[in-house]
């Protein structure tokens, strides 16, 4: 996702759309930077993407 570059060649800024992070739902929170990719790059994505989301529980 780091590599996706948007119309004017810039790269996808993971660090500022981590936002959606902070929905409790996993899932809709790797929609929302999916979403955000997808919009960066202002189409359908031209070739694979991998997202991970770890989620860290206080013991």
């Amino acid at each position: 996702m780091t590599e996706a570059r948007g119309p004017s060649g810039d790269f996808f800024p993971l660090e500022q759309r981590v936002g959606g992070l902070a929905h409790r739902d996993p899932e809709a929170a790797l929609a929302a930077v999916r979403q955000g990719l997808m919009e960066h790059v202002e189409g359908p994505l031209q070739d694979d993407a991998a997202m991970l989301l770890l989620r860290c529980r206080d013991g």
